[in-house]
């Protein structure tokens, strides 16, 4: 998994503590990831991070 795969895209982010954040996919500082949501912003270490999901925006079919 590369992290720099999924930066600039909004993500859930599952945790080595089996916590999950979603939100906005920033580098910080190299080693550290940001996710921000709009109301929340979290700083985590890239070795605390398990597993990336991106979201996929959804598309309406047009009629």
């Amino acid at each position: 998994m590369r992290i720099d795969d999924y930066l600039g895209l909004v993500v859930v982010l599952e945790l080595d503590t089996m916590v999950t954040h979603e939100g906005y996919l920033e580098d910080a500082e190299g080693t550290h990831v940001k996710v921000s949501n709009g109301s929340e912003v979290w700083v985590i270490p890239n070795e605390e991070i398990v597993k990336i999901t991106p979201i996929l925006p959804k598309r309406f079919k047009s009629e």
